[in-house]
C-alpha cells in the first residue's frame, strides 16, 4: 500500500509525507458502477473526485496525521462503458470504505434508473462542465480545446494541399 516516503527537513523539525495506493475495487448493478476504496484516517473532505483529459476518473486525496506527518495518494482509473463520469459522486461508507458511484448511461446519453440524489458526499469536479465535449472519431469525453486543435489542424491540412496544388500547377505553366 506504501509507495514511497520523503523527508523535508526545516530548522528545527521534519516534514514527513507518505504516499499510498489505497486497496480498491469495482462493482456494478443495475443503475450504478461503484469504486471502492480502503481509506482509514480520510475525511470526505481530504478527497477530490476530477476527470482528467484523456475522459479517465482521478481520485486524489491528502490527510494531515500528525503536525508534521502526511499521508497522500493519486490513482486514476479507466472507467467503465456506459458510465456518466460527469454526475460521478463520492461518500465513505463507513469509516474506511470510500464508494464512488457513477451512474450507468444507456447508448443515447441518457442516464439509467431514477434521477436525483441527496448523498452530501464529494461531488465530481471536472474543473467547468462546458469545456468537455463529444469528439466525433471516439465517444469519450475529450476537452473542447483538443477539439478545437484538432479542427484548426484539418483547416491547415486543407490549405497546406491548396497551397501545394497552386505551387504545382505555377511550375508547370
Amino acid at each position: 500500500m506504501e509507495k514511497a516516503v520523503r523527508n523535508l527537513e526545516k530548522k528545527d523539525s521534519s516534514l514527513m509525507f507518505r504516499e499510498i495506493s489505497p486497496p480498491h475495487k469495482w462493482d456494478q448493478d443495475l443503475e450504478f458502477h461503484y469504486l471502492r476504496l480502503t481509506l482509514p484516517g480520510f475525511i470526505s473532505a481530504d478527497i477530490t473526485l476530477h476527470m482528467d483529459k484523456y475522459g479517465h476518473l482521478v481520485v486524489r486525496g491528502s490527510h494531515q496525521i500528525t503536525e508534521h506527518k502526511y499521508v497522500s495518494f493519486e490513482e486514476t482509473f479507466d472507467v467503465p462503458d456506459g458510465a456518466d463520469l460527469e454526475l460521478a459522486e463520492g461518500i465513505f461508507e463507513d469509516e474506511q470504505i470510500y464508494c464512488v458511484t457513477i451512474p450507468k448511461s444507456n447508448k443515447l446519453g441518457q442516464r439509467v434508473g431514477p434521477s436525483g440524489s441527496d448523498s452530501k458526499g464529494v461531488k465530481f469536479d471536472d474543473h467547468g462542465r462546458d469545456k468537455y465535449k463529444k469528439n466525433d472519431l471516439n465517444e469519450r469525453l475529450r476537452p473542447s480545446s483538443v477539439i478545437e486543435t484538432q479542427k484548426s489542424i484539418k483547416k491547415i491540412a486543407f490549405l497546406i494541399a491548396i497551397l501545394v496544388a497552386i505551387y504545382a500547377a505555377w511550375l508547370n505553366r
